[in-house]
């Protein structure tokens, strides 16, 4: 998941918390029952080649479910964040086999 926000690391794994609860680890990880949460700064944002694709956005969120996940736990996990952002007009793409599986509109965002 890409996401466009002008905020610290720190800032925005605390919105996630607040979005989805869990739990702080280190250098941008968080740990839910349903999935871990690494967010990460993206080294194509200082790119030359910048177009205004989503790959050059400031942040890229790995999110991997727990073994015990059911696909629509983490499908659900992740259209509450996706939801929680897009609502406050920040631009967030997810990039995973299932956005036509996201609630509308959220599923054209990667397309």
């Amino acid at each position: 998941m890409y996401i466009d926000i002008s905020c610290e690391r720190e800032d925005l794994v605390d919105m996630i918390i607040g979005v989805i609860g869990g739990n702080k680890g280190r250098f941008g990880e968080i740990t839910t029952d349903i999935c871990d949460i690494n967010v990460n700064y993206n080294d194509e944002i200082n790119s030359k080649d910048k177009d205004g694709s989503f790959i050059f956005y400031r942040y890229f969120l790995d999110v991997d479910p727990m073994p015990e996940t059911s696909e629509a736990e983490y499908i659900s996990c992740i259209s509450q964040i996706v939801e929680h952002f897009v609502s406050k007009g920040i631009s967030i793409v997810p990039a995973c086999d299932f956005e036509d599986e996201l609630p509308y509109p959220f599923r054209m965002l990667g397309k």
